[in-house]
């Protein structure tokens, strides 16, 4: 019988939305063990520590300081504005990262960021669960094998639900970076290069986004080296549920990614023909994508050898969805075209 592999020791970092998803995930996971939590707001990390048994910390810093956790990896969930900190400050010490996006807000920090994961040696993966989704890796793999032929159109279409609170969207970084910057992600891997231009409008239909100089509505149009065109639709708020759909037209045929009803239940009658409603909001349209995503990250922990060329994200992806995703967002405020450079 093979010997059991030893436990990967985990620090949480950030008990917020996400935070909150990938602490139950790792407590499914037989391979890990959460060593610490860490939480800024007074008895947030205390509360999630004390379910499991583990020690909790007001900082990271605060846990280094300690001295009493042997870490193996660290998972940054906190806001935005945070990450670029947090994670240089693991990385200047050999540990393995696990950064929700985005790694930093500019792009000489993410340079920085990945410099540092490189002259230590140790991973830095970043949070782009969409490129674990099962049925998303099922249409990539079908444009990969030749299914449809050349790529013309793709579409995607992002809708939140519920609307997100205004206080998380004053830290969210913007819809282009905090919303868009996923769909972005997902139009590069599926091309498998970069655009050449993007174009961008928006509105805010709500007044307390409005007065954030921010968007709750946006259209993005990209254009590509082959000539394809795709188009990315974002909504904050969807009434009937969280709305996640991709089409790509090809040269020799379509292939579609559609939403996940609750049940696959179909009830037909005179008064229609009637299907149960999508997922309520992200934690259950990607809860296997999340789970999966955390899965490479521990991979990578468990064997660092080359570990660049591994990741499923990779510094390039994290670098060039951000200058795409500022270039929609100046598109959108100039109401111009912007050509794309790398």
């Amino acid at each position: 019988m093979a010997e059991p592999q030893s436990k990967i020791r985990l620090v949480l970092c950030g008990v917020g939305r996400i935070g909150q998803i990938h602490f139950i995930d790792m407590l499914t996971m037989l391979d890990v063990e959460i060593v610490a939590i860490v939480d800024a707001v007074p008895g947030a990390a205390k509360k999630l520590a004390d379910q499991i048994g583990t020690k909790s910390f007001a900082s990271l810093q605060e846990l280094f300081d300690d001295g009493s956790v042997t870490v193996d990896g660290v998972l940054i969930c906190t806001p935005t504005h945070t990450h670029t900190e947090l994670v240089k400050l693991c990385l200047s010490r050999g540990i393995p990262v696990f950064c929700e996006k985005p790694v930093a807000v500019t792009i000489e920090e993410v340079d920085e960021c990945y410099a540092l994961a490189r002259e230590k040696g140790v991973p830095l993966l970043c949070g782009y669960q969409r490129r674990f989704d099962s049925s998303f890796v099922r249409l990539k793999n079908a444009i990969d094998a030749g299914q449809i032929g050349e790529i013309r159109i793709v579409k995607t279409t992002s809708r939140d639900h519920p609307l997100p609170s205004f206080a998380f969207l004053r830290t969210s970084g913007g819809i282009f970076h905090d919303s868009a910057s996923h769909d972005i992600d997902v139009h590069r891997w599926l091309m498998g290069c970069e655009p050449v231009e993007v174009f961008a409008t928006g509105h805010a239909f709500y007044k307390e986004i409005a007065e954030m100089n921010d968007y709750d509505s946006v259209v993005i149009l990209l254009k590509w080296p082959n000539g394809a065109i795709s188009t990315i639709d974002l909504c904050r708020n969807a009434t009937y549920g969280y709305d996640q759909r991709i089409e790509v037209l090809g040269e020799k045929g379509m292939v579609q990614a559609e939403n996940k009803p609750q049940t696959t239940v179909v009830i037909s009658n005179e008064a229609g023909i009637h299907h149960d409603v999508i997922s309520h909001s992200f934690t259950d349209r990607y809860p296997d994508a999340y789970k999966s995503e955390i899965q490479h990250f521990i991979q990578l922990v468990r064997d660092r050898t080359n570990w660049e060329a591994k990741l499923r994200v990779k510094h390039a992806d994290v670098r060039n969805t951000s200058i795409i995703a500022s270039a929609a967002e100046e598109s959108a405020r100039t109401g111009k075209p912007v050509k794309l450079t790398f």
